[in-house]
Formats: C-alpha cells, sequence, structure tokens
C-alpha cells in the first residue's frame, strides 16, 4: 500500500517534495498519474505542495487531467488548494489538457472538466 509506504518515509524524514528522474517530477505529480488517490491524500497530508511543478511546469492537477482523467484525484487537489489557472511550458492549464484529450467511454473526462468548471466559476465569485 502506498499510503502505508508514505507514512513511514515520512516518518523517518523524507521529504514529500524531492523531485526525481529527468523531469524533477514531485512525488503528488506521480501518484495522481497513476490514480493512487490513498497515496494522493497522505502526500497532501504529509504536507505536499498541491502546486509543486516538474520542470515542463507539469502540476499534480495536470498529471491528474493528462494522463488519465481522474475525477477523484481532481477533486482531491481542488479542495486541497490546487490553482487551476497556472500553466505548464507550452502555456496550457488543466483545462486545456482535459480539453484536448481523446473521449473515453466512462464520460471521466467529462467529469473532470466539470470539476474544473465548476471550480473556476466559485473561485470568480470569491473574487466578486
Amino acid at each position: 500500500d502506498h499510503a502505508t509506504t508514505i507514512r513511514v518515509l515520512v516518518k523517518h524524514g523524507a521529504d514529500v517534495n524531492e523531485r526525481a528522474g529527468r523531469n524533477h517530477t514531485p512525488p503528488l505529480c506521480i501518484a495522481c498519474a497513476y490514480g493512487s488517490d490513498r497515496a494522493v491524500v497522505e502526500l497532501i497530508r504529509s504536507g505536499a505542495d498541491v502546486n509543486g511543478c516538474d520542470k515542463k511546469g507539469m502540476t499534480p492537477l495536470m498529471s491528474a487531467c493528462h494522463l488519465r482523467g481522474l475525477p477523484t484525484t481532481v477533486s482531491l487537489l481542488l479542495d486541497s488548494g490546487a490553482k487551476v489557472e497556472l500553466t505548464n511550458e507550452r502555456g496550457e492549464t488543466a483545462v486545456d489538457i482535459v480539453m484536448e484529450a481523446t473521449p473515453d467511454e466512462e464520460g471521466k473526462y467529462n467529469q473532470v472538466e466539470q470539476a474544473l468548471s465548476m471550480h473556476r466559476l466559485a473561485q470568480e465569485k470569491v473574487k466578486n
């Protein structure tokens, strides 16, 4: 179980924001890409930066939108303060990424798109 492993590593001093690999990918981006919601929750609970990006500017929210269109993961990130308006090196936001995704049979991308749109509307109401 990844969440248990994360808990043990953090207990022994692991940095939940330590980037890895050639793209310097944060652990939260990796957990989001694989749709491991329990790992996502544990990383956030342990202090992971929900807006931390890799060297290409991909955030955890973008990873969740791009690779699998994961509605639960997207909701967890939004509820934890993920910023929808951030852009990657190509100038894309999470909304742009999910809009480019191939439609899926289960309608996950539609659910993600709706969650992002609702979050954006809520943020605009707060500003006004």
